[in-house]
């Protein structure tokens, strides 16, 4: 579980940024 949820939020921590690029 811990791992499933820490995969998560390193996709968040890249998606983030890239979305922030897009605006």
């Amino acid at each position: 579980m811990k791992t499933k949820i820490l995969s998560i939020l390193i996709l968040l921590l890249i998606a983030l940024p890239v979305q922030a690029q897009e605006q």
